[in-house]
C-alpha cells in the first residue's frame, strides 16, 4: 500500500469518526476535507485547473510543522 493510500484512508477514517475538541486534527484528515476535491487524492492536481501538490508536501513535511 503506498503511502498516499495509507493517508487518504486514515483521512477518511478521521473524517467518519471526528477528533474530540481537545484532540489534534490529522494531516490527513484535514487534506481528505479541504484539498482533496480539487487536488486529487494523490494530490496530483487536475492540468490547467488545480496544480499537484507533490513538491508542496515534500517542502512543508521538511519543516518543523510538517514532521
Amino acid at each position: 500500500m503506498s503511502a498516499s493510500a495509507l493517508s487518504l484512508g486514515l483521512g477518511v477514517a478521521a473524517a467518519i469518526l471526528p477528533a474530540a475538541a481537545d484532540e489534534p486534527v490529522s494531516g490527513a484528515a484535514v487534506f481528505v476535507g479541504r484539498c482533496a476535491v480539487c487536488h486529487g487524492p494523490e494530490a496530483s492536481g487536475i492540468p490547467g485547473s488545480f496544480p499537484s501538490l507533490h513538491e508542496q508536501i515534500i517542502a512543508f513535511a521538511k519543516t518543523p510543522e510538517g514532521a
